[in-house]
């Protein structure tokens, strides 16, 4: 998690934690819908439907850089 205090997409951050993940190409619209869903807290969460696909939606690591994972 990293505190953020700056303005991101025109957005201000407040210093509140973020979490940062790192989305590859491919279905990454539905994606990164899941892992925001997955995020939530609501009533009669189907994890099945929320879980993000581990190998579009991850969190950053400076290896995945090494292994050719994301764009340099």
């Amino acid at each position: 998690m990293t505190i953020a205090n700056d303005t991101v997409a025109g957005v201000r951050l407040n210093g509140t934690a973020i979490a940062w993940s790192t989305h590859r190409g491919g279905p990454l619209r539905i994606n990164v819908i899941r892992d925001l869903l997955s995020r939530l807290h609501y009533t009669d969460k189907d994890k099945r439907l929320t879980r993000p696909d581990p190998q579009i939606v991850f969190a950053y690591d400076v290896s995945r850089l090494e292994n050719d994972q994301l764009a340099k």
